[in-house]
């Protein structure tokens, strides 16, 4: 089998170049995984379960062809790779065939913008943020800012079916593509703007956005993007609880000024996010000490003490009687409607009892909109782990959500929240939780038992495992259970597109 092996990347060298083709010790550790913590803490552990045969870097999808010929003719496991920043585990190398990541940040180019009808087509590498910033240039943006825009890819977004944080006014990744452009597990070149989808009455978009490199790998697409807005308003309120924030939400969502962001922060988080500045009751000082370095950073202190004990956190954030902040951001181009949408959003907000607080925390919002995520690994450096859970439901089940998750979490892992992504029909919660323990198997073991307990709930309570970051192997196991049958639908598709099982083995329903 090695010196079969050996001929197969001999292949791959004479297809790409021998720049393009790595097998080295570093490629190979380093491309491992993606950001799922429970990997993370793997590797933190120095366990290294899930490494890959050969990285390819292709340039061009005549080149992903003939990878996938290749893969066909040796029964090789392919594994499309955007930028590395999934946190559930669907780049991770679990079959066993000899397991191949297709790299393909080389294809990053902007290849036409069609002005006239606000389309634009780009390559699926190119990273999030230099796509904004050239389009902004020009005086657009595409509207998709997720909190990786960073260090994140366009097909790593098709691929997961990725939310934006302005995704209330801009929609999630799916509802911004025209057209994609694909090379299927068995070799063909699908280009979706060749069929007219409304004469057939299907999106075939939706077939691979969201099928996270199972059916094939996503070359290009054609995305619609929009002027960059002139005017923009912020805002922020205070209310009582959660229920008179999440009743506002929805009444403005429902009279469409719910805005370009609109968040709202359970207690703990609104605590964090307002520095506990206008606090002045005294049992809350004996969270002060606790809290001193949690407005933007993670004390060691924190860290190393509290974390084991997150139950006694948990409770002590119960004391807190400030209140849940919520903050609004308005954006358009025309002045007179966003003020419009401001001060109707204003009277909504009042109606529910909201406090008026001013501009500034909606201000520093958007100022450090990106930063959270580049905090986290102190916690892993301090022998604990981090995870963030995005989940979903409609209106009318979204409080009760939110209470039965929190229940089942609590006694596991230090615990925060707030609703994002509001629609006219729901929401999503996005839970960060933070836990440690004093060794891999047990790190492992409660890492799982808080993911198995929160999803176990979200079943039942009839919500979705996931608004935007995807499947992988983290929410597998659930998602089987939240569609049952309908598993069946995923491998009709992955037989037409991916006869050989070539695509990601052993992600979604396929075999390993």
């Amino acid at each position: 089998m090695e010196r079969d092996f050996h001929k197969i990347k001999k292949s791959f060298i004479s297809l790409l170049g021998e720049r393009w083709v790595s097998d080295k010790s570093r490629d190979i550790t380093f491309y491992n995984r993606d950001l799922w913590p429970r990997e993370v803490i793997s590797s933190k552990f120095g366990v290294f379960r899930h490494k890959p045969d050969l990285i390819l870097w292709p340039k061009d999808e005549k080149e992903i062809a003939e990878i996938v010929r290749i893969a066909n003719e040796n029964r090789l496991n392919i594994i499309p790779f955007g930028a590395g920043s999934g946190v559930c585990g669907a780049t991770v190398p679990t079959s066993s065939v000899q397991n191949i990541i297709v790299d393909i940040k080389r294809m990053n180019r902007i290849l036409n913008v069609d002005y006239q009808s606000l389309i634009l087509d780009v390559e699926a590498g190119a990273i999030g943020f230099p796509l904004e910033t050239q389009l902004n240039n020009k005086g657009f943006t595409l509207g998709h800012f997720p909190s990786s825009i960073y260090c994140s890819s366009v097909g790593g977004w098709l691929a997961a079916r990725s939310a934006g944080q302005e995704s209330s006014k801009y929609g999630k990744i799916e509802d911004m593509v025209v057209s994609l452009r694909a090379v299927t597990g068995n070799g063909e070149i699908i280009d979706t703007s060749d069929i007219i989808s409304s004469d057939i009455g299907q999106d075939l978009n939706q077939l691979f956005i969201g099928s996270e490199g199972t059916l094939g790998i996503i070359y290009s697409a054609c995305l619609n993007i929009s002027y960059l807005p002139k005017f923009k308003t912020y805002s922020s309120y205070l209310f009582k609880n959660i229920g008179h924030g999440l009743n506002a939400i929805r009444e403005m969502m429902q009279n469409d000024v719910g805005g370009t962001v609109i968040r709202l922060y359970d207690e703990l988080d609104s605590f964090i996010a307002l520095g506990h500045k206008k606090e002045k009751e005294k049992k809350e000082n004996i969270l002060k000490k606790y809290f001193e370095d949690l407005n933007g950073d993670f004390s060691d202190i924190f860290l190393k003490r509290i974390l084991s004990f997150p139950q006694i956190l948990n409770s002590l954030s119960n004391l807190i009687t400030q209140g849940c902040l919520m903050i609004i951001l308005h954006s358009g181009n025309e002045n007179d409607y966003v003020k419009y949408c401001q001060i109707t959003s204003q009277k909504i907000a009042e109606k529910y009892g909201g406090r008026d607080m001013g501009e500034e925390p909606a201000k520093r919002w958007e100022k450090n909109r990106y930063s959270i995520s580049y905090k986290q690994p102190r916690i892993f450096y301090a022998g604990g782990f981090v995870d963030t859970m995005e989940i979903a439901t409609t209106w009318d089940r979204i409080e009760e959500l939110y209470y039965e998750v929190k229940k089942v979490i609590q006694d596991k892992a230090f615990l925060m929240a707030h609703f994002s992504h509001a629609y006219q029909d729901g929401c999503s919660i996005y839970f960060t939780f933070a836990s440690r323990a004093e060794n891999y198997n047990d790190a492992v073991k409660r890492y799982d038992a808080v993911w198995k307990n929160a999803l176990d709930t979200v079943i039942k309570m009839g919500a979705t495992v996931s608004h935007h970051h995807g499947i992988g192997i983290s929410k597998a196991e659930h998602l089987r259970k939240q569609i049952g049958e309908q598993t069946q639908l995923f491998r009709i598709l992955k037989k037409t597109f991916d006869p050989n099982n070539i695509m990601n083995r052993g992600k979604f329903f396929s075999e390993q």
